[in-house]
């Protein structure tokens, strides 16, 4: 399964789409908060799934999305999280206890707009950064992860390198 990953869009998603439109063959687009109205546009022009979470920008909107969910793909358990309520921007401590806690083999995560793609104790933390408002240094970002016959892949694609 070929998966993009997306957060802090914070209303601006149309380089977004034209990075998506370049990709081949997506299966399913997940969005980690912060503007969820474009999750929606993003599914409603791509016609591709887009499962989504509750931001910190979020709280009064969209009141059916949750902060978390917990997804099961090709055998293998995912967290997706916005990452406020885990300090992110502060470290990945509180986020790891969590993701110990809960048995996941992939978190995903966005809140703090820098993006990451590590493995830590045999668990992938991946945040796609800021498709708009990028920080630390990082580009505008989304994230690639691809799940097929157990082997996981990840990258960041700079959405300048696409558009």
């Amino acid at each position: 399964m070929k998966i993009v990953v997306v957060s802090d869009t914070h209303g601006m998603v149309g380089n977004v789409i034209k990075l998506i439109n370049k990709l081949d063959d997506i299966d399913l687009i997940i969005h980690l908060g912060d503007n969820l109205k474009d999750a929606i546009e993003i599914e409603n022009k791509l016609g591709v799934e887009c499962i989504f979470v509750k931001g910190n920008c979020d709280m009064f909107s969209c009141a059916k999305a949750g902060e978390e969910k917990i997804l099961e793909i090709e055998g293998r358990k995912l967290l997706l999280t916005h990452g406020h309520k885990y300090n992110v921007k502060y470290g990945l401590d509180r986020l790891y206890c969590k993701v110990k806690e809960l048995e996941v083999d992939i978190v995903l995560f966005g809140h703090s707009h820098i993006s990451v793609n590590e493995q830590y104790d045999n668990i992938l933390f991946l945040n796609p950064g800021s498709a708009t408002y990028p920080k630390g240094g990082t580009k505008q970002s989304v994230a690639l992860l691809t799940i097929d016959n157990n082997e996981i892949n990840s990258s960041i694609l700079n959405l300048h390198d696409y558009i």
